[in-house]
């Protein structure tokens, strides 16, 4: 049976299989920078297609304007400006550096030209940022989405506006501790340990 292809990160990660591959094995063609801009646009548009929220009509029609881009620029653009979301300067100088090449690698022009080893470095560079940069949003986000629904005991309650700012703020504050207690969690046998009798710290009831 057929893999389901049903976003854009199960296209993006099937054409970076290919990509990993052919990069890999020594097999530099020049096709490689053109799908290197090309995984790092549907890296990015998962991001916004999964979770950007319009809010209105105006914002709904941005949403699906930006989807149909293929500039690197303006999908971090939208991604950092109207979803809040911080890409590391890296990230964002890795894939400027190959914004451009969907078409200026394919198709005749003034700014065209065939990509050498070292485009194609480049573009090796941009997709591995892009995806380490996508999946990790994808976790925070669907961690955040998760504890929202589970912990959302206020929902039933009606609150003036000062009252819901706070409210949220609290939220936030326990949002940040339960990231805290993940990263965490594999070391919490230690401080346990500390605290049995045969520990050398255990003082009893001194």
């Amino acid at each position: 049976m057929e893999e389901t292809m049903n976003s854009y990160l199960s296209f993006a990660e099937n054409d970076y299989q290919f990509f990993r591959h052919a990069y890999d094995s020594g097999n530099k063609g020049t096709a490689l920078a053109a799908l290197g801009q090309n995984i790092c646009e549907r890296y990015l548009k998962h991001i916004i297609s999964t979770y950007a929220r319009p809010e209105n009509a105006r914002e709904a029609h941005d949403k699906e304007n930006i989807l149909r881009t293929h500039s690197l620029n303006k999908l971090m653009n939208y991604i950092s400006e109207k979803m809040g979301i911080d890409i590391p300067e890296d990230t964002e100088l890795r894939m400027d550096v190959i914004d451009g090449y969907y078409f200026t690698t394919r198709y005749p022009g003034s700014e065209s030209f065939i990509p050498s080893d070292r485009e194609i470095n480049k573009a090796n560079r941009a997709v591995d940022a892009a995806r380490d940069f996508t999946l990790q949003v994808c976790r925070e986000l669907d961690q955040e989405q998760d504890f929202n629904e589970n912990h959302d005991e206020y929902s039933d309650f009606g609150f003036e506006d000062d009252e819901r700012e706070w409210l949220n703020k609290k939220k936030r504050a326990w949002l940040a501790l339960f990231f805290v207690f993940n990263e965490f969690s594999q070391s919490a046998h230690t401080a346990e340990n500390l605290f049995l009798p045969e520990s050398p710290y255990f003082h009893g009831n001194d």
